[in-house]
């Protein structure tokens, strides 16, 4: 029985959108950060917001007025659960792709390259590379061609809503 209650207040908070911080970040934000920090922030335009607060996607108003890595962001989009931030895509010009996964790579070690849904070493070259990083029970996946080929994308996530973000 009491097995039975912990495993129940265990889905429960997994249900409501509750997460950790954890080590992967972009300009500082980090997934499990309140909402907030964003509501508030002029920055950023916000859509979705109900008096339950279900699901939020807010999304910087000025593409280019933030960097990462030394690369425009041309869109970012921070995507939260509850009160919690769950995702964060980043968009950037694909000619800053290799300088991205450089400063990546110096910062979290060796990645795997994933090409075509199957995981290869990290020496696979393809003109569409998907690079992933694991931390705990979060990802950060890095796309040299995201859905317009001028574009390169980043998202930080929870392994869970990943999937969900990219429609997989």
């Amino acid at each position: 029985m009491r097995l039975r209650t912990c495993l129940t207040a265990l889905v429960l908070c997994l249900c409501i959108g509750h997460v950790e911080a954890g080590e992967f970040s972009l300009n500082g934000r980090v997934l499990g950060e309140r909402i907030d920090s964003v509501l508030n922030d002029p920055s950023y335009e916000c859509g979705g917001v109900s008096a339950c607060l279900l699901y939020t996607v807010c999304t910087l108003k000025l593409p280019g007025s933030e960097t990462f890595a030394g690369a425009p962001l041309t869109g970012l989009s921070l995507h939260f659960g509850g009160e919690r931030l769950t995702a964060i895509e980043a968009q950037f010009p694909a000619q800053h792709f290799d300088q991205v996964l450089a400063d990546l790579t110096r910062e979290h070690g060796p990645r795997q390259s994933e090409v075509s849904g199957i995981l290869r070493p990290s020496a696979s070259s393809a003109s569409n590379s998907v690079y992933l990083w694991r931390e705990g029970h979060q990802l950060l996946r890095l796309e040299r061609s995201s859905r317009d080929p001028a574009y390169s994308s980043l998202i930080i996530s929870e392994r869970s809503f990943l999937s969900e973000l990219l429609g997989r």
